[in-house]
């Protein structure tokens, strides 16, 4: 689908091997990245960034609003106890918000070094020794 709708675009979709993962963060301005662990290696690098995912409307109306507890959902933002990064998710029907988002994000340098420096102060006692335990322990005090 997406070749499809580059074909007409006149761009190329490329693809990087997970290893450039380091050299491409740290050349980013902004990333825009799909929900999960990803967000805490994007963190990491104190970048800024959209999280997204797009489940299924039907599934989350039907099952996940009933489960979800939490007011956010992106790893970074359950840490943070706050949207510190905008999150599209559970599910999106247009990615015009996304992309204006982004625009907002990128015309701000006050914006983009506010949610650097919140990222990195979120992360940074999570480099210690012992990061998983203490993650976990963070989210368990959480979740009482």
């Amino acid at each position: 689908v997406i070749d499809d709708q580059m074909a007409g675009a006149d761009l190329a979709l490329t693809t990087y091997p997970r290893e450039q993962n380091p050299s491409l963060l740290a050349a980013a301005d902004l990333v825009l990245v799909a929900s999960g662990t990803a967000t805490l290696e994007v963190a990491f690098y104190g970048k800024p960034m959209i999280v997204m995912y797009n489940g299924s409307r039907l599934l989350y109306q039907l099952v996940g609003r009933w489960l979800l507890k939490t007011p956010h959902l992106s790893l970074v933002n359950i840490l943070a106890r706050k949207e510190l990064v905008p999150e599209f998710m559970p599910y999106y029907t247009s990615t015009k918000p996304i992309a204006d988002k982004a625009i907002d994000l990128l015309s701000s340098p006050e914006s983009l070094a506010s949610m650097s420096a919140e990222l990195t102060d979120l992360i940074t006692p999570l480099k210690k020794t012992g990061a998983s335990e203490k993650t976990a322990r963070m989210l368990l005090d959480m979740m009482d």
